[in-house]
């Protein structure tokens, strides 16, 4: 199901327990749509986000970053590979986290585009 078909679906569902079809529900239909096209910053103090799921993180110390939740902790993880070639010892490849304890805010990423096959 599209987000927006979802979003519909939620909305009269709704509306239907709190008000009459007409323009309030437009108008909540337009706003709920626009809000979920332009995501905000939201506070760790008022919610965290759902664990071991990418999202924008903001700390002070680091600025923006991807990261994950986990276990009462902000992390970041990276990769990195190099184009050596293993057999002569000259590729290299490690990973590390860094636990960012001063996340103050988060945001969902958005959905990958779309791509035609």
């Amino acid at each position: 199901m599209k987000r927006e078909e979802e979003i519909r679906l939620r909305a009269d569902e709704y509306a239907k327990e709190t008000w009459a079809i007409g323009t309030p529900y437009s108008g909540f239909i337009a706003g709920v749509l626009w809000a979920d096209s332009h995501p905000q910053w939201i506070s760790v103090a008022d919610r965290l986000p759902e664990e071991n799921k990418n999202v924008f993180l903001f700390s002070k110390e680091t600025g923006n970053a991807i990261g994950k939740y986990n276990n009462g902790a902000f992390f970041t993880e990276m990769s990195i590979r190099s184009n050596g070639n293993k057999e002569l010892g000259t590729y290299v490849e490690f990973s590390y986290k860094v636990v960012n304890l001063n996340v103050t805010h988060w945001m969902p990423l958005p959905e990958p585009p779309q791509t035609e096959e």
